[in-house]
């Protein structure tokens, strides 16, 4: 089910751009959005030049994401970094006091995988640009 208010979490900007609702990214996720997933949105942030970011969230019982969290990782990071030569370095990073995994695919995009709400919401972002709106996006986050 998608509940916008997930979105909330996220800053209203990042730079001049505004984050907006992904419908179409929501869409996508409706049509398959797994068995242990309870509520979804997507957003997403550009700007006219090479720079965008979209994000996805998902509730999840916090009883499962020992067991999805690490799939759902493993799976974002290869469809996203699969039309650009596949995965290329996996980490973890601080972002505005947080601990985030970090997967950098071999073309340069940056994903972005935090945990937040105790352990329930899960929060997935790839960033395209050298302005980084992924990294961004965390610093601004509002929870």
């Amino acid at each position: 089910m998608v509940d916008r208010s997930l979105l909330a979490i996220l800053p209203e900007q990042v730079a001049t751009s505004a984050v907006e609702e992904d419908v179409d990214g929501e869409r996508e996720f409706a049509a398959d959005p797994g068995a242990a997933v309870r509520r979804y949105a997507a957003a997403v942030v550009g700007d006219a030049g090479e720079n965008i970011a979209s994000a996805s969230l998902a509730i999840v019982d916090a009883a499962d994401m020992g067991t999805l969290f690490p799939a759902w990782r493993a799976d974002y990071d290869d469809a996203a970094c699969a039309a650009t030569g596949g995965v290329d370095d996996v980490s973890m990073t601080e972002i505005g006091g947080r601990e985030v995994d970090m997967t950098t695919c071999v073309s340069g995009i940056r994903i972005y995988h935090l945990r937040l709400r105790d352990g329930t919401l899960v929060l997935s972002i790839t960033s395209i640009g050298p302005a980084d709106y992924g990294a961004q996006l965390v610093e601004g986050l509002r929870e």
